[in-house]
């Protein structure tokens, strides 16, 4: 559910590694590891939260950027681009997300369909 989802956002902390990933999400409270997103190696600013139900990952030397369900430890979508993705942002509503690429270059995306604009 979405009370779920955001409780689960206010008790756990994300973390990342860009050499070895996976992002991994841990309850602030007692210490322990709750789930670890697989495949995810995203550096500093690589990891953002997409609405109320996702996360976005900007993949280490990957020309491409995971989208994740809170509650899946696998990415449901992937985006790819012609180079390396360094950063990832979203809008606070979650109607688009965008990613800065190595060389400068920024891509955006529409939620609702998927689409770069």
């Amino acid at each position: 559910t979405m009370t779920a989802v955001a409780n689960f956002l206010d008790e756990v902390v994300l973390t990342g590694s860009s050499a070895d990933g996976p992002v991994q999400a841990w309850d602030v409270r007692t210490g322990m590891q709750l789930k670890a997103y697989k495949t995810t190696a995203c550096g500093r600013g690589g990891l953002c939260k997409l609405g109320e139900d996702y996360l976005v990952s900007a993949q280490v030397s990957k020309n491409a950027l995971d989208v994740w369900g809170l509650d899946k430890e696998s990415a449901l979508h992937k985006f790819f681009v012609g180079e390396p993705m360094g950063v990832v942002v979203s809008s606070p509503d979650g109607a688009f997300f965008a990613g800065g690429s190595l060389t400068g270059a920024a891509y955006v995306w529409e939620c609702a369909t998927g689409k770069l604009l």
